[in-house]
């Protein structure tokens, strides 16, 4: 749920607060590594591993692959929020071929199949037929790993040596069309990993052990909801005054 409120918060600041985006990144960044961490804190607890991080990767890598700027001037001032973001892509990716090539039997109950919902379908994570092409997406994955790895190095670079310490310039709006480009991709890739997560528990009648009473869930859940009702604040703030980097104005 916190990763789905950032995924509207991003959403929403494109349009009524683009400034406040690169900070609604780096809030999903940190919400994003507490998902990880609470993963693998103890892989072999008795969890299906394999089930949990299919939920996670689609969360944590595919819902927020929109999250990039279609404007340079607005990624230059990102860099170093996207740079993370991209590190913590690799994570992912790094992740998910020790799953499906190491993790993929841990919890893993005789008689009781798991099934993920892949294309509008749902596979068993113990077909060795797909297995096999889920490890051979996840080697491919480690290329794709390589390259967010290196283009994070270079955007966390750049904005040591580039960005700090200079004066902030005239802000910049995205144009209509950018924007609009930007929040169709955004709802595209996010309505895919929302449906591939809803679907997932769906199909395996999951019910959620960790309510939002833990500090597991509570805690993410806060800052998410803290950060979607501060992006819309800014946003009726930005309409009253006319803020001039809007991709619109109502003039």
């Amino acid at each position: 749920m916190s990763l789905y409120l950032q995924w509207a918060a991003l959403l929403i600041a494109t349009w009524v607060a683009p400034d406040e985006a690169r900070y609604a990144r780096s809030i999903a960044n940190i919400i994003t590594i507490a998902v990880l961490a609470n993963t693998f804190k103890n892989p072999q607890g008795g969890s299906v591993i394999v089930l949990e991080w299919w939920i996670v990767t689609f969360n944590t890598f595919f819902l927020q692959l929109g999250n990039v700027p279609f404007s340079r001037k607005l990624i230059g001032g990102s860099a170093s929020s996207l740079g993370a973001m991209m590190l913590i892509w690799t994570a992912v990716v790094i992740a998910n071929c020790w799953v499906w090539f190491a993790g993929v039997n841990l919890g893993r109950v005789e008689g009781c199949d798991v099934k993920t919902y892949f294309f509008f379908h749902a596979v068993s994570v113990y077909s060795g037929t797909w297995q096999t092409v889920f490890r051979t997406i996840a080697a491919v994955g480690c290329v794709f790993g390589a390259f967010f790895a290196l283009t994070a190095i270079a955007a966390i670079s750049w904005n040591v040596t580039n960005a700090v310490g200079k004066e902030d310039e005239d802000a910049e709006k995205q144009t209509l069309l950018a924007a609009t480009l930007s929040t169709a991709f955004q709802i595209l890739i996010g309505a895919i990993a929302i449906i591939e997560t809803e679907m997932t528990i769906r199909i395996n009648d999951i019910n959620m052990a960790e309510s939002l009473r833990s500090s597991g869930q509570l805690i993410p859940f806060a800052i998410g909801l803290f950060s979607f009702i501060a992006t819309i604040g800014v946003g009726v703030r930005n309409f009253i005054i006319g803020a001039p980097n809007l991709p619109f104005q109502l003039r």
